[in-house]
């Protein structure tokens, strides 16, 4: 049981790292868009706090501000 759990923990942890990466590249490629667009975007919040737990990665929300230039 100690060994499936592990397992289980590994298979989470993978997949909660490929799914923030793939929410930073759509956030990333937002932002690309915006400036191309010619809208300037001042980061109210960078990055959200360091995770504390698997869960937090996914569920942080950087706020923005728009700035028409």
């Amino acid at each position: 049981l100690s060994r499936q759990l592990s397992e289980e923990n590994v298979n989470l942890q993978e997949y909660i790292e490929k799914e923030v990466e793939k929410k930073l590249s759509r956030i990333n490629e937002e932002l690309l868009w915006k400036l191309q667009e010619g809208e300037a975007v001042i980061p109210v919040k960078l990055l959200p706090p360091p995770c504390t737990s698997l869960y937090c990665c996914l569920s942080g929300n950087s706020s923005l501000v728009k700035v028409k230039s």
